[in-house]
């Protein structure tokens, strides 16, 4: 009779990054930065990944600006933002302790540039905190290309949610808006974050590109002003983490077996090798998540599985699966 069983001598590739969360510095404590002008030579380049800045020391070259800007970094102590998402310190609108930012503004804080010529699969990770009107007063994250000359939204607020786009906007036309409140008269509540969440994106329109900049955008409508505002923190931005391909098996008789996919973070697609060209070319191949297959007869076979997406680097594991013709007298 045949029968099979596993033998995990080998594995062939399983890429995994982990990434840490984003962080933002601004030296001084708790004042507010003059407005800057909007595009320009980049004063300091990031070439080193993964990049990850906590606000805790300095400001990470970070630069507030725009139109009645009042972002302003240091320890939070308003009633509903009253903390960062971790240490003490955060970038945050309206100032550090008023309930209240400034009216018709259209503002933004500004990262350093970021090289990513040899970035193969960009991701943007860090907390967010809004607690602003609901609708009228928002912020988004952007990016440019050619030194803030023209600014692009990062992602939609329809992008399909999955481990790498997590918090990514809560609003129609790709807002973060809302607050805790109940609408009050004209003042449009709801909708608030009520707490730091972890907001991550993948960007593939960057990959490979060279020099990327990164801002938060705020806009704020003449009136209902009497908010916390937004707050962010803990940034980080590199490759994003890779898939961890593996999988399981059982004999379901002597050559038919069966294939439990274990593969972690959350791949999109799968491509399954089951290394017997004797079953046929239709037969040895497979994109289902958890297929089964019949060997065409006894003998050692490399089986692979590669797993891929969401815009993130594909991992490859191989076990060998043995079919053996055994004679039981």
């Amino acid at each position: 009779m045949y029968f099979c069983r596993l033998r995990p001598d080998y594995r062939v590739m399983a890429f995994r990054h982990y990434i840490p969360t984003l962080l933002i510095f601004l030296t001084g404590f708790g004042f507010l930065m003059n407005p800057v002008p909007a595009f320009g030579q980049c004063a300091t380049t990031i070439t080193n990944f993964p990049y990850q800045h906590g606000f805790e020391g300095d400001n990470g070259s970070w630069v507030p600006g725009g139109t009645a800007s009042d972002w302003a970094w240091g320890i939070p102590a308003k009633p509903t933002i009253n903390r960062a998402a971790g240490g003490s310190r955060c970038w945050m609108i309206g100032g550090l302790t008023n309930s209240f930012y400034n009216v018709s503004q259209q503002s933004w804080l500004k990262s350093p540039c970021f090289e990513f010529t040899d970035i193969d699969h960009p991701y943007i990770e860090f907390k967010v905190f809004w607690e602003s009107e609901r609708r009228w007063d928002w912020s988004r994250l952007q990016y440019s290309t050619d030194n803030g000359l023209n600014w692009q939204t990062v992602g939609t607020s329809n992008d399909p949610v999955n481990c790498l786009n997590q918090n990514w906007y809560n609003f129609t036309d790709n807002k973060w808006t809302g607050n805790i409140r109940a609408t009050n008269g004209s003042c449009l509540g709801g909708g608030g974050s009520n707490g730091w969440v972890s907001a991550r994106h993948t960007i593939p329109t960057l990959a490979n590109v060279g020099s990327v900049i990164f801002r938060f955008y705020f806009e704020a409508g003449s009136t209902c002003n009497n908010f916390d505002g937004f707050a962010i923190d803990d940034i980080y931005i590199g490759e994003a983490p890779a898939n961890e391909a593996g999988f399981t098996f059982n004999c379901v008789n002597s050559r038919d077996v069966s294939f439990n996919n274990t593969s972690a973070l959350c791949p999109t697609s799968y491509s399954w090798n089951f290394g017997d060209p004797a079953s046929g070319a239709g037969n040895n191949a497979s994109t289902a998540v958890n297929p089964s297959h019949s060997f065409s007869g006894p003998g050692e076979y490399a089986v692979s599985l590669t797993a891929s997406g969401p815009s993130n680097a594909s991992s490859t594991v191989t076990h060998k699966v043995i079919i053996l013709d055994a004679v039981i007298s």
